[in-house]
């Protein structure tokens, strides 16, 4: 019996370890009342430590201060981003018009649930579009603790990044909840899916809560009045609930009679005005929304419309930015077909394309230099009025953005050619491991002398200086990885005189 014990050990000790789960974050939402649960695999960003991860959101053209403020406007819970960086999952939850329009996707009509999962991908109002989404696939799945969510498949250009991925989206509780997979760098993987798949499924409402008597189902517009227009034609139409009257009203700014539309929302929830426009200028559309009683529920206005015959309609996908971030920026959009588009940006960068029957055109200019980038979109096409759009960006690089950028250019000559060619490598960024010998302060200045190699008997060889302007943290025999900047020779007098190489410390990995 004594020898059988240790195997009996070894066994309960494996039972108990197979049974340990892996380590896991869990989240819970008081406000749509969920839980979801993520595995310790990621780097976890929250509204608490996106200060600490500058990388990531420049991977995503944002800056700190930007990324907060987009956080606070689409509800973003978290990001969860995997170990190589180039995937993150984003969990946002908001009471947008949507939520306030179906409250559950669960308990609206089939045909309601059709017209808000055929948005994304028709997007007749461009709604996704300007958001910089283009959705290729859009299904409807049920899930066992989670219900209905939409299958999304979707690219999307944003702050001059382009990436792509999947989303898991639904309506619950009154919020639009959005679970996103975003893959930068490359194409998105069956893996990428899974692990989103993977995360949704820990996904639990506590409660479903009833729709309140004052989140009266909004009318929602699915094609509105465009800002630039030369037909002077154009389709107005949306969703709301049966019996609810749509009234439309439409001024010239220069003057004239009002011209009114109206109609009641039919039983499928649907409606739609026909709208032309008398004669060119700058018009204006309101819209006032109605119970059957005629008390007012909703009303706007919608953005100004410019008609003109001769006007040369130009949609960008995004607003041209003021501040770039990251090294490619990229100006996409649309216009009309065999229109010629010319995009300069002040001597860096010059490229004139001419539209095919799609009308899209995309630049895709290098920003990994800092400075100011003046750029002008030129439109020209017979029979109209040629376009040109200006705009002034700024591109600061972060820390994090330089010191990419030295790892990027970052050279690792052998001792010996180092020593040889050391005037010409002056100013060159380099990396090393090297074994520290000593510390030695100079006025205001430390310098650590140490060495390439390590022999087996414990001596250094291959002798090198690094100049440090604060006391450095590493001690005698510690190994350091660095980042350097070569200043040429360092002299050391004595019975001849010796000159080892130089470097200026940047950083370490």
């Amino acid at each position: 019996m004594r020898k059988l014990f240790p195997m009996l050990l070894f066994t309960l000790l494996l039972a108990l370890l197979m049974a340990v789960p892996a380590l896991a974050a869990d989240f819970t939402y008081d406000d749509f009342s969920a839980t979801l649960t993520v595995p310790d695999s990621y780097t976890m960003l929250t509204t608490s430590n996106l200060a600490d991860h500058e990388d990531l959101l420049a991977k995503q053209g944002l800056t700190v201060e930007a990324a907060q403020a987009d956080w606070a406007a689409r509800g973003v819970r978290f990001q969860a981003w995997n170990a190589a960086g180039d995937m993150c999952i984003e969990l946002s939850a908001v009471q947008d018009d949507f939520a306030m329009q179906y409250w559950d996707v669960n308990e609206v009509t089939s045909d309601e649930r059709a017209t808000y999962r055929l948005g994304h991908t028709s997007d007749k109002n461009g709604y996704y579009r300007n958001l910089g989404y283009d959705y290729s696939s859009a299904q409807w799945k049920n899930g066992k603790n989670y219900a209905r969510f939409l299958v999304l498949e979707y690219t999307r250009t944003h702050n001059g990044v382009s990436y792509a991925g999947y989303g898991r989206k639904s309506i619950r509780n009154g919020y639009s909840i959005y679970l996103e997979c975003q893959v930068y760098g490359r194409s998105p993987k069956k893996a990428d899916n899974n692990a989103l798949q993977a995360i949704l499924d820990t996904l639990k409402f506590n409660e479903i809560f009833p729709r309140p008597s004052s989140a009266v189902q909004r009318v929602t517009f699915d094609e509105v009045p465009p800002t630039e227009t030369n037909s002077g034609k154009f389709t107005v139409s949306g969703t709301g609930t049966s019996g609810q009257y749509v009234i439309l009203c439409l001024m010239r700014l220069s003057g004239g009679e009002p011209i009114n539309y109206e109609t009641q929302i039919p039983k499928n929830g649907k409606f739609s005005f026909t709208i032309q426009l008398p004669q060119e200028g700058v018009w204006l559309m309101t819209y006032t929304i109605t119970d059957a009683g005629k008390e007012v529920l909703q009303e706007d206005k919608f953005s100004l419309t410019t008609y003109k015959k001769t006007l040369l309609i130009v949609n960008l996908d995004a607003d041209l930015p003021e501040a770039i971030v990251g090294d490619t920026l990229t100006i996409s959009g649309t216009t009309m077909r065999q229109t010629q588009v010319q995009c300069i940006i002040d001597g860096r960068y010059q490229k004139t394309i001419t539209t095919n029957n799609s009308g899209k055109f995309s630049f895709k200019i290098d920003t990994s230099a800092e400075g100011t980038y003046d750029i002008v979109l030129t439109f020209q096409k017979k029979g109209y009025t040629t376009r040109r759009i200006t705009s002034t960006a700024t591109r600061a690089l972060t820390e994090a953005d330089k010191q990419e950028d030295i790892r990027a250019q970052a050279d690792k000559p052998a001792y010996s050619t180092l020593t040889r060619l050391l005037d010409g490598y002056e100013g060159r960024y380099m990396v090393y491991t090297l074994f520290i010998d000593r510390v030695d302060q100079v006025g205001d200045e430390w310098y650590t002398f140490a060495a390439m190699r390590k022999t087996n008997s414990g001596g250094l060889r291959d002798e090198v200086v690094v100049r440090t302007t604060t006391q450095p943290t590493w001690q005698p025999a510690d190994q350091v990885r660095m980042y350097l900047q070569c200043t040429g020779g360092y002299e050391i007098q004595g019975d001849a005189t010796t000159k080892l190489p130089c470097f200026d410390y940047l950083f370490t990995d």
